[in-house]
């Protein structure tokens, strides 16, 4: 696409570009979201070996 101001676009050339904005959000928030997901659930899985690790008595 060329650099055109929105101005100087015309409707089916902006809705082209709103559609193609619209599908980057999608991919970018979900992308975003699936590695926050990740991201706690290891930090879930690290936290509670840890907290097994420091509960532990060796002396039993």
């Amino acid at each position: 696409m060329s650099e055109l101001s929105l101005k100087e676009m015309t409707l089916g050339e902006r809705m082209v570009l709103a559609a193609r904005l619209a599908v980057a959000r999608h991919w970018f928030n979900s992308v975003t979201a699936a590695g926050e997901q990740r991201l706690d659930e290891s930090n879930e899985s690290i936290g509670g070996a840890d907290r097994m690790r420091i509960t532990e008595d060796p002396a039993e």
